[in-house]
């Protein structure tokens, strides 16, 4: 075995000849192996063949695989990656700021090129971020900046190298093997809306004239994300069962369908809309699509205009963390089932959730008494709308459940007899 030094790298090489007495090599650098056919008949022509492959072969040891491949051409090669979801020019803001807030920092390390960025030139990166904030800031101060602040570089400089990493480009994102910041304790842990809010919100003038209303009123009826409300089909809508049934958008590659009753609260509003459509709030699909962040932002100001407290300061961060959002009515109906004595497993299909942890973690809210209370007022504020004049035996409850998931042929079916 001979080694040999290139760029400071070793590379062990043997040689052999083949049947035909023709020369090959194999060699190892930094746990890579390389195997070629010099073509050569005697060992000295074999030996300048593998010097001039030193190059090449440290290169693509480190993760190299193309010989020219600029910041710029990463940028524009991620630009123009397929994708079954538009980039709109809102996210793409996002990725070019954390993408050239790198490239800033590598230049002050004198690494002009994409093809020179190492595991370790990225670890130094992160490593600022974490400690200092921004590498080129905008604001005056932004080192007590929250985890997932933090996180958000990482995971958007990680995404553009992601779009180079084949057989042509790069063998290995340099950003691959960072793991994110634990410890999001540190920000506030979002909250649910108290039903006076939730009262307020949905007799609002101000939300009955926003486009927004939709989601004010299904969120919290059906626990559905706000994606999954903007794209709702009207095929979802089955009247006869009583049932909305989606699949929703972010377990959408594993084929989790969501099953949610229709509540008496929803159940008069989505009969006056139009089915003719595909969708079924054409106007909430056509807002998502061209910027989606614009909705929860108004979301938020309708908040602030009612005054409900939707964000607080948080020590230690340099802005004030938010506390409720359109995803808050999420936790408000699964806190609501779980309250009612909706099974776990029930909830986690109606929900969407791929395990029953999560749907736990939704309902975590339910150790509050005031809310306990609240919700055990409204569970029976819904009994009552359904008939029920008073609270029934536990036999009682589990006979009328088994109705409400009757279709109304059935319940008529069964009436008759």
């Amino acid at each position: 075995m001979s080694t040999f030094i290139f760029d400071g790298q070793k590379v062990n090489v043997t040689f052999k000849q083949n049947k035909f007495k023709v020369w090959q090599y194999n060699a190892s650098c930094r746990g890579e192996r390389f195997r070629k056919s010099t073509k050569e008949r005697t060992l000295e022509l074999a030996e300048q063949v593998l010097e001039q492959d030193l190059e090449d072969i440290v290169k693509k040891a480190r993760g190299i695989v193309d010989t020219t491949l600029s910041f710029e051409d990463v940028w524009n090669i991620f630009l123009k990656k397929p994708r079954s979801v538009m980039l709109t020019d809102k996210s793409k803001s996002f990725y070019h700021l954390s993408f050239f807030d790198f490239i800033a920092y590598s230049e002050s390390k004198e690494v002009t090129s994409a093809l020179e960025v190492t595991k370790e030139l990225a670890e130094d990166y992160i490593h600022y971020i974490r400690k200092n904030g921004a590498f080129k800031k905008r604001y005056n101060s932004c080192k007590n900046t929250a985890i997932r602040t933090k996180n958000f570089y990482l995971t958007k400089v990680k995404a553009v190298f992601d779009a180079v990493v084949n057989e042509k480009y790069l063998k290995v994102n340099p950003f691959t093997h960072i793991p994110k910041l634990k410890g999001a304790g540190q920000e506030s842990k979002r909250q649910i809306y108290t039903l006076e809010e939730i009262e307020l919100m949905l007799n609002s003038p101000l939300v009955k004239k926003s486009y927004l209303y939709p989601i004010f009123l299904l969120a919290p009826y059906t626990g559905m994300r706000k994606i999954d409300i903007c794209k709702l089909k009207s095929s979802s809508i089955d009247f006869k069962k009583n049932e909305i049934r989606y699949i929703p958008i972010k377990t959408k590659r594993y084929g989790t369908v969501a099953k949610l009753p229709i509540m008496d609260e929803i159940k008069d509003f989505l009969r006056g809309l139009d089915y003719s459509n595909k969708y079924l709030l054409p106007k909430l699909k056509e807002k998502y699509g061209t910027n989606g962040c614009l909705i929860s932002g108004d979301f938020k100001n309708i908040l602030t205009k009612l005054k409900i407290k939707h964000k607080e300061k948080v020590e230690g961060l340099s802005r004030s963390s938010s506390i409720k959002d359109i995803h808050s009515f999420r936790h408000n109906y699964v806190t609501m089932c779980a309250v009612a004595g909706v099974p776990m497993i029930t909830l986690q299909e109606q929900v969407g959730h791929m395990d029953e942890a999560m749907t736990r973690l939704y309902a975590d809210h339910v150790s509050s008494d005031d809310h306990k209370k609240a919700y055990r007022l409204v569970n029976e504020s819904l009994k009552t709308k359904a008939g029920e004049k008073a609270p029934a035996s536990d036999k009682k409850k589990a006979l009328l459940a088994k109705l409400m998931e009757l279709s109304e042929e059935d319940l008529e079916r069964l009436l008759s007899t």
